[in-house]
């Protein structure tokens, strides 16, 4: 591999990483703006009922300021709850660990959903909860009823869902993946394991030493006595005398002969 194309590779690889980082950075801006408009909404939604009669927009036809069950339940809680929400959402956009990671973001966009459901569908059905008539006021226009369900209900509604299903698609492109380390197949493992079988076969050199038999050290030499040769003695200095041998028969008679 030459030094141009491991340049070259690593100016990819930057480029990738440098567009990586834009698209998480474009992602959390877009992540931060859903967290403002649902924290925005769910106010409105949850602070309309009390305020809503100051500027002649009351949906039930109630007073300013009326703390009753109805207005409790179908607004301030679920208003509450998204205000919540939403903060969660933008601390998570800027990096910040909202107690100690108990909520990810991924289940805090469902619940942001749900609360948006909740508004579409709480006015609905708060005749069959509380055995009582309809929330809104049916003696108005059309255009009337139709504006007291797109602000207090539908319209505040819709919105929610639509930023709780950003925030749960978002998290569910930047979760972390988890890495699968497989292990590498060990090529190069008999080939190391050769050369080590006939260092292992050779005793230690403290074992060899205590397994070997200690050889007597050689006596050290001593000077002995010059060795006396000695001529053999002669049979007749040293042996006993010879007797000669006796005359025969023969040598005998004719000294007898001559004898006589």
């Amino acid at each position: 591999m030459t030094t141009s194309t491991i340049a070259t590779s690593g100016q990819y690889e930057r480029s990738g990483l440098a567009r990586r980082a834009n698209r998480v950075h474009l992602g959390r801006s877009g992540l931060a703006f859903a967290g403002i408009i649902a924290v925005l909404v769910s106010a409105w939604g949850g602070i309309v009922p009390y305020v809503g009669p100051l500027f002649g927009y009351s949906g039930d036809g109630s007073a300013s300021w009326t703390w009753n069950l109805a207005h409790g339940v179908l607004g301030l809680v679920p208003g509450v709850v998204g205000v919540l929400l939403g903060l969660f959402v933008l601390g998570e956009a800027r990096g910040v660990t909202i107690g100690r990671g108990r909520l990810s973001l991924a289940t805090a966009g469902t619940l942001l959903m749900a609360v948006g459901a909740w508004f579409a569908i709480g006015p609905l059905a708060w005749p069959v909860l509380s055995n009582g008539s309809a929330y809104f006021v049916t003696n108005g226009s059309h255009l009337r009823l139709l504006a007291n369900e797109v602000g207090y209900s539908i319209g505040t509604g819709l919105i929610l869902v639509i930023c709780g299903a950003f925030v749960d698609g978002w998290a569910s492109r930047h979760q972390p993946r988890a890495t699968v380390v497989t292990d590498a197949p060990s090529t190069i493992a008999p080939a190391a394991a050769a050369p080590a079988e006939p260092a292992a076969a050779a005793p230690a050199p403290a074992q060899a030493a205590a397994v070997e038999p200690t050889a007597a050290p050689a006596p050290a030499p001593t000077a002995s006595a010059p060795e006396t040769t000695s001529a053999p003695a002669s049979a007749e200095t040293t042996g006993p005398p010879v007797a000669p041998p006796p005359p025969d028969s023969a040598s005998q008679q004719e000294q007898v002969e001559s004898g006589i």
